[in-house]
């Protein structure tokens, strides 16, 4: 069964390489997302598997985003190119971050292995 990956990054062409390598490792993707409202709304009613995160969105950083993710229990991997208005590893200590550029196999098998296996 395909897991859900939640994608949240603003540059066009970044998205279109992080989507295509979710779905070549087997996710299925919800987004991407270029706007922290536009996430928010879809978690409004959903809840991913794990979560792919820009840290800055066209409409600013995403800690709102990853808040919401993280009280639910969903993994975080940042992906991003620095340098951050906030602190990510402080404020998410849980989460992964992956400094842009950076290979998109590391990321997969990361975000693989934070799913919990059933």
């Amino acid at each position: 069964m395909s897991k859900l990956a939640l994608l949240a990054e603003d540059e066009a062409i970044i998205a279109l390489m992080a989507e295509d390598a979710l779905a070549e490792s087997g996710f299925t993707v919800a987004g991407p997302f270029a706007h922290c409202a536009r996430a928010l709304s879809w978690l409004d009613d959903n809840t991913p598997d794990v979560a792919l995160l820009d840290v800055e969105l066209r409409d600013g950083p995403c800690t709102e985003v990853a808040r919401v993710l993280s009280e639910r229990g969903v993994p975080l991997v940042f992906f991003s190119g620095g340098p951050f208005r906030i602190d990510i590893r402080a404020a998410f200590p849980d989460s992964l971050l992956f400094e842009k550029p950076t290979d998109y196999v590391a990321v997969m098998r990361a975000l693989h292995n934070l799913i919990p296996r059933r």
